[in-house]
């Protein structure tokens, strides 16, 4: 059922309809260039991670759902990753750095 409601949205989107939802959008410049331009796009029950930009070619993800422990991954420049499902209310940061962060978007702690 899941994957059914996924794919519906999938194919309002692509007909531009929109079924509300939330963007969070991470940039940074450091001395006039870009450090990273990246978009998370929440709809329903897709949410979109894109890539724009990243001084070191990938843009860095670290995932926050509830108590559970982070998920990290990358994602290249230009390309994008869709995760259905994820529970409402999970924190995303992003960093142009493979260097794992915390809920507050700090380098973690070793």
């Amino acid at each position: 059922m899941r994957n059914l409601m996924a794919l519906i949205y999938y194919l309002l989107a692509l007909f531009g309809c929109s079924g509300g939802g939330q963007t969070v959008a991470h940039r940074v410049s450091v001395d006039g260039k870009i450090a990273i331009d990246s978009q998370v796009r929440s709809t329903g029950e897709i949410s979109r991670f894109e890539c724009a930009a990243s001084r070191s070619g990938q843009c860095h993800y670290s995932l926050f759902v509830a108590a559970a422990a982070p998920e990290r991954f990358a994602v290249a420049v230009g390309d994008r990753r869709e995760i259905v499902g994820l529970a409402p209310g999970f924190k995303v940061c992003a960093s142009a750095d493979p260097a794992p962060l915390d809920r507050d978007c700090r380098p973690a702690a070793d």
